[in-house]
């Protein structure tokens, strides 16, 4: 649960099976990133990772941004700082994330906080 207060949440940690970040953190960026282009989400990713398209999909940049950073902390296993890294690479970084330096923070942990499950590499569908 989150309560906003002066431009930082508070939340409660998400537990981040271990496992599974230590099988994604040997995956290098490069790799990772066409795993995510070619995912269901792959379209999306692009317009926002690739691209920095945001205007189709959603009513805000700020949306887009939580957009950008669901996929990520899926596919990152909740790994703040790739995320982070990820974040800053893509096509939507802009000054506001510079001049309030609270909020892409907190945009990454909502969407921690907001993944059920993160990317497994060892999941093999049937």
């Amino acid at each position: 649960m989150f309560m906003l207060k002066k431009n930082e949440i508070k939340q409660e940690p998400k537990e981040i099976n271990k496992d599974i970040l230590s099988e994604v953190k040997k995956i290098s960026d490069s790799n990772l990133l066409g795993k995510i282009r070619d995912s269901k989400v792959g379209e999306k990713f692009i317009a926002l990772y690739d691209v920095g398209m945001w205007e189709d999909r959603y009513n805000s940049q700020s949306e887009a941004d939580m957009g950008l950073a669901g996929i990520l902390a899926f596919f990152c296993a909740g790994d703040f700082e790739r995320i982070e890294k990820f974040m800053w690479e893509s096509g939507l970084a802009r000054e506001k994330w510079e001049k309030n330096k609270n909020y892409l923070s907190n945009t990454i942990k909502k969407a921690i906080s907001n993944c059920y499950h993160f990317y497994n590499p060892k999941y093999r569908k049937l």
